[in-house]
């Protein structure tokens, strides 16, 4: 019973719900159609006296069961910087200032240390005294030595008096002041040493980490050999030759835009594909069998060129165009189908159509039916789009894969990640400085994206993904730059990424799409990373050693400004050559590698 009802429904309990005869009897009373089983007593912590308030206060919560995912935390608010913070539980000096404070702390402190100081100081002020008016006694030789020369003294006792002699305590003072001047010194000296050791073990260490071989080479008339040493080779040395090359390609600008090196007319041989700036025209230059190359041949289309992928989208065994381009304000996707004579014609299929530029654009099987896909980033778009081949050329509409809110995707690198045989994607998010990994599952969807944290306070970046240890699984790498060079490598086993991160060139390089290659440049099995720096006008290579690492060789330098850089084989000699296009004076550079490297 309560004065309210409220109150006389939180006083009562439950029993009635438990016995089936008092249920039915409610049914009878209430005309309730529904009939209701008891509760039982064994399937709840609460007893059947237990009353409403009791349960209230409860929250009608029979089991709390906490379950702790700093992983999904992490993924749904997507920090820029994470960092914990340890609690010491037994850490002296708090303990004993919380007891200091618990007891009144400064006061109590005070009133201890104050009288004891006065104490010293008034011992220290007495024995000065009593050092200052101790007697000394006189010589009598030295009293009658003087009275003999007929000197006389007046008041020797006073003059006596007020002459300070060294006394045995005061010699013991002064060896304790100097013995504890000693020990403090040795105790600084001491602490120095050591964190000059310390601080000398923690750049030597840094230091140790970088690896750089700068080697230098300088063109001499037409042909110029440099000789490095190739990291994982003991005892030899691979030649690299540089041969200049003049050809007209007949740019009316002082750059390429544009730059590709493919086999269009399948004679195992070569060919470049270029174009100029703010050009409608692809370009291409076939490769002759004594290295030189023929007069280009013009492809016109009706739009500025913006990137340009070769590749066989109809499955005829002839090398296609994949053309992003801007025509009439609207940016599109052509395709134009190779003849196999160094010629293309525009697809009679429908192009793709972008809703906006594209940051980033990637050709692939994404489904695993041997047809390719296309797959687009969009900058401050918050998905991927994949458009899925037909195997004729064309393509399905756009699927999404949604990345995160707000987001800013800046690259795109595709592979098979977690090695089971479907290929995988990557989006580097440029706003959070996030890397997020599409795992494709066996039935052709994405399950939610992986995280995976870069770095901060960078300047230039860059996401590639290549096999690096030969296990034909694909890693992936994210270059960043400030004051150095750094390398993150990120390895997928046993479920989850693994990061291994290393300084590679000591210096800060440019990170630019055209300048960075994957290719296995010392025939060692393993996939390396060729850098042109357009600053510093250096070809880097970081050579993979297969366990995660990678040694810095720079493989020539002081050539040439504004350049581009892609690696193929020229002269059909299994190794693998890197070409240096400069358009300035309409000159070819290629870096040819005399095969000396042991495979």
């Amino acid at each position: 019973m309560g004065c309210t009802p409220s109150e006389s429904l939180l006083a009562s309990t439950l029993e009635c719900f438990y016995d089936q005869s008092c249920l039915d009897l409610i049914q009878n009373y209430t005309h309730s159609r529904n009939s209701s089983s008891p509760l039982s007593t064994t399937s709840s912590r609460f007893s059947q006296n237990t009353t409403v308030d009791e349960l209230r206060q409860n929250l009608f919560i029979e089991e709390w069961s906490t379950a702790i995912n700093y992983s999904s935390y992490y993924a749904q608010c997507s920090p820029s910087v994470c960092s914990y913070t340890s609690v010491a539980q037994f850490n002296i000096l708090y303990t004993i200032t919380l007891i200091l404070g618990l007891q009144g702390g400064l006061t109590i402190v005070l009133k201890w240390i104050c009288p004891k100081l006065v104490r010293i100081g008034s011992k220290i002020y007495y024995n000065r005294k009593k050092l200052a008016s101790s007697v000394h006694p006189v010589d009598v030789l030295e009293m009658s030595s003087i009275m003999t020369n007929n000197i006389v003294i007046q008041n020797t006792t006073s003059n006596l008096e007020n002459r300070p002699m060294e006394t045995l305590s005061q010699k013991n003072f002064a060896l304790r002041i100097r013995w504890y001047f000693k020990t403090i010194f040795i105790v600084v000296s001491v602490i120095c040493l050591l964190v000059g050791i310390a601080i000398f073990s923690i750049y030597y260490g840094r230091q140790g980490s970088t690896t750089t071989t700068p080697i230098s080479g300088n063109l001499n008339a037409m042909l110029t050999t440099i000789t490095p040493t190739i990291s994982g080779v003991s005892g030899s040395t691979c030649q690299l030759k540089v041969k200049r090359q003049s050809i007209n390609i007949q740019c009316p600008f002082s750059n390429t835009s544009v730059y590709r090196i493919a086999d269009v007319n399948n004679d195992n041989r070569v060919d470049l594909i270029f174009c100029c700036d703010n050009s409608s025209t692809v370009n291409v230059l076939l490769a002759n069998s004594n290295g030189s190359f023929g007069e280009v041949i013009p492809t016109y289309l009706r739009g500025d060129i913006i990137k340009i992928y070769v590749d066989d989208m109809n499955n005829d065994g002839i090398a296609d165009l994949i053309v992003l381009c801007y025509i009439q304000y609207l940016d599109l996707i052509l395709f134009l189908f190779g003849n196999g004579d160094g010629t293309f014609q525009l697809a009679n299929i429908p192009y793709i159509w972008l809703i906006t530029s594209p940051v980033d654009v990637s050709v692939a099987d994404i489904n695993k039916d041997n047809v390719l896909d296309v797959t687009v980033t969009f900058r401050y778009f918050d998905a991927v789009y994949v458009f899925y081949g037909y195997g004729n050329g064309s393509f399905s509409s756009s699927s999404m894969l949604f990345i995160e809110l707000t987001s800013d995707p800046q690259q795109l690198a595709v592979g098979d990640f977690d090695n089971d045989g479907y290929t995988d994607l990557a989006v580097l998010n440029g706003r959070s400085l996030h890397i997020h990994v599409f795992l494709r599952n066996s039935n052709g969807s994405f399950p939610l994206p992986t995280w995976l944290y870069t770095a901060y306070d960078i300047n230039q970046y860059r996401m590639l993904a290549g096999d690096f240890d030969n296990d034909y699984q694909s890693d992936i790498v994210y270059l960043h730059s400030w004051e150095n060079t750094e390398l993150i490598l990120y390895r997928y086993n046993n479920g989850a990424f693994h990061t291994d991160q290393q300084i590679v060139i000591g210096t800060s390089v440019l990170l630019n799409s055209k300048s960075i290659v994957i290719h296995d440049i010392n025939n060692d099995n393993y996939s390396d990373i060729i850098i042109g720096s357009l600053l510093s006008d250096e070809i880097y290579g970081l050579l993979a050693d297969g366990s995660g690492h990678f040694q810095t060789q720079t493989f020539y330098s002081s050539l040439l400004i504004n350049s581009s850089y892609d690696i193929n084989d020229f002269d059909h000699s299994s190794c693998h050559e890197i070409i240096n296009m400069n358009i300035i004076n309409s000159t070819l550079y290629i870096l040819f590698n005399a095969c000396q490297c042991p495979t």
